[in-house]
C-alpha cells in the first residue's frame, strides 16, 4: 500500500520547532530502508494544529484512515517509521498530545 507523509512546516509550530530536520530524517530513512517506492514525503504550510507542532500526517493514497502525529521529534518519527510505515500499526501514544505554548 502506497503512503504519503506530510511534514507541516508552519512558521511557529514547524519551523520554530525543528520541523527542517524531520523532513530531513524522513527522507533519509526512508531512502536507506528501501521505501521510496511506496511511501512519498510531503510538505504543508499548515497542518491547524499549531499549538501541537510539530505535526507529521500519515495517510495512505487513498486517502482513509489518515493519522495525525503531534509534538514530533527524531525519536518519534523512527518509531512511526518501524511501526506505522513498515509495520502498518498507528502509533497511539504520538497522537493527540496535549499542546504546548513554546519549547
Amino acid at each position: 500500500m502506497a503512503m504519503t507523509v506530510v511534514v507541516c512546516r508552519g512558521p511557529v509550530c514547524g519551523d520554530r520547532r525543528d520541523a527542517a530536520a524531520l523532513t530531513a530524517h524522513l527522507a533519509e530513512s526512508i531512502a536507506r530502508r528501501g521505501l521510496a517506492d511506496r511511501v512519498r514525503v510531503a510538505e504543508e504550510v499548515c497542518l491547524g494544529h499549531c499549538l501541537r507542532g510539530p505535526n507529521v500526517l500519515v495517510c495512505d493514497d487513498d486517502d482513509r484512515n489518515p493519522v495525525l502525529y503531534n509534538r514530533m521529534t527524531v525519536a518519534d518519527l523512527d518509531r512511526v517509521i518501524d511501526r506505522h510505515l513498515v509495520g502498518g500499526i498507528a502509533v497511539r501514544p504520538l497522537m493527540y498530545r496535549p499542546p504546548v505554548r513554546d519549547r
